[in-house]
């Protein structure tokens, strides 16, 4: 009778929007190897990319709006990061006043 029903990790597992969550760790790979080949240590990315150009995702991480979605979304690519060793700093992008941005060191 346990295999009938999803366990919660895999209900969340399912539910993520996995073309967002993708799209956001290529183009932030895409900006690391880039930095990297320029011989810097870190890399901020401030604009073009969903979650860094999403009011609604300034306002879930802030506690603004609840959307435990989007928070989801934000904390699996933060992992990613993290779990290959990289420090992840995500904060409000000065330029704008109410969008995020990602700060990646290695």
């Amino acid at each position: 009778m346990a295999d009938i029903f999803i366990n919660a990790s895999e209900a969340r597992k399912q539910s993520r929007n996995s073309v967002i969550v993708l799209n956001e760790v290529r183009a932030l790979e895409a900006n690391v190897l880039t930095q990297i080949e320029s011989g810097n240590l870190d890399v901020t990315v401030a604009t073009g990319t969903t979650i860094t150009s999403g009011l609604t995702y300034y306002q879930a991480y802030n506690n603004i709006t609840s959307n435990t979605t989007l928070t989801d979304q934000i904390s699996t690519v933060k992992k990613y990061f993290t779990d290959k060793g990289y420090s992840v700093n995500i904060s409000t992008n000065a330029g704008t006043g109410n969008t995020l941005q990602w700060k990646i060191k290695w």
